[in-house]
C-alpha cells in the first residue's frame, strides 16, 4: 500500500486527534495534583464537611430532608432547618462514588 493512500492519512489524522496537547496535559496534571496530591488536604478546610456528608447520607437513606436535629446532643429532636440540603445531597453522592478525595 502506498504511503499517501487515503487510509494512511485517515489513520494519522485519528492518531493526532487522540493525542493530548501540552495544555491538556498541564490541566490534567493540575487537576490530579490539587485533588489527590499534597495540596488535596488543603482544599478541605471547611470544618463542617463531615456534617454535610453525613446529612446528605441521611437524606439519601430516608429520601426526606430532616426536620429535626439528628446530630446534636443538646438540641436533639428540636426543630432544625437544613438550608444546605441540596449541597449536602450532592456531596454525599460524590463521597459515595469517589470517596473523600472526590469531595
Amino acid at each position: 500500500m502506498p504511503a499517501d493512500s487515503p487510509r494512511s492519512t485517515t489513520t494519522h489524522h485519528w492518531f493526532y486527534f487522540l493525542l493530548p496537547s501540552a495544555l491538556d496535559v498541564f490541566f490534567i496534571t493540575l487537576l490530579f495534583g490539587l485533588s489527590c496530591g499534597a495540596l488535596g488536604r488543603l482544599l478541605l478546610r471547611d470544618a463542617d464537611i463531615g456534617w454535610h456528608i453525613r446529612n446528605g447520607q441521611q437524606i439519601l437513606h430516608t429520601h426526606a430532608v430532616p426536620r429535626t436535629d439528628p446530630f446534636s446532643s443538646s438540641m436533639s429532636g428540636k426543630a432544625w432547618y437544613a438550608w444546605e440540603w441540596l449541597y449536602d445531597l450532592l456531596i454525599a453522592i460524590i463521597h459515595q462514588v469517589f470517596g473523600l478525595n472526590g469531595v
